[in-house]
Parts: C-alpha cells; structure tokens; sequence
C-alpha cells in the first residue's frame, strides 16, 4: 500500500491572511474564494487548509527544498521584513509581528533542508 499525505488542516487567527502570508512567501498561490477553508497546494499530492481558531497550540512544518529554493524563499523572507538566522542545512529561526499565529508558527520552526546538504 502507498501513502501520501493529501492535505492537513493549519489552524490560523485569520485564515485568508495567513494562507496569502504563507503562499507569498513560497511562491505558490492561496485560494481564498474556495470555500471554508483556504488552500494552498504544495504540489501534486498535499494541501494545506487554512482555518480560523481561536486557540490552538504551535505546529511544526518541515519542508525540503532545493538550495535555489531556499535562497528564493530566503529573498521573499527578507523582503518581507523578517529577522532572520539563516544559515544552510541549519534550522531557519524566524520571528514577526505579523499577527497570524499559523503563519508565525510555521516559519518559527521551519527548517529548511537543503537537498545537497
């Protein structure tokens, strides 16, 4: 048997907000007209569901990318204003004032893995 994980739900303050925050920063797109939850595909096979709660306890999302990948995401992080400790095959600690709980969790425990690291 194989099998994929299809989608997973992130919880968020403000789920339109955090999922936009989120796609902007990877490069991919958010569709806040779909209905109650608001997706972002990552690729073929995962989705990740942005929804409004109130309350909810920290997740942590690793994702693997490429070194162009990172250093793209790495750009869209600093554009965004973002302090940052980035440092290759390391863990990237980010911190923000942003207000989505979801989008700064994500990226508080993101580690970029480097595919060549």
């Amino acid at each position: 048997m194989t099998i994929t994980l299809n989608h997973t739900i992130v919880p968020a303050h403000d789920k339109k907000a955090a999922a936009q925050f989120f796609a902007r920063i990877f490069g991919l797109h958010a569709d806040p007209k779909s209905g109650h939850f608001v997706p972002v595909r990552l690729n073929d096979t995962l989705t990740l569901l942005f929804d409004d709660h109130e309350e909810f306890e920290s997740h942590h999302y690793a994702f693997q990318v490429s070194d162009a990948e990172f250093d793209a995401i790495l750009g869209r992080i600093r554009e965004a204003n973002w302090r940052t400790a980035a440092h290759r095959g390391t863990s990237t600690t980010v911190s923000s004032t942003i207000g989505t709980a979801a989008a700064a969790s994500i990226f508080a425990t993101l580690t970029a893995m480097c595919s060549n690291s």
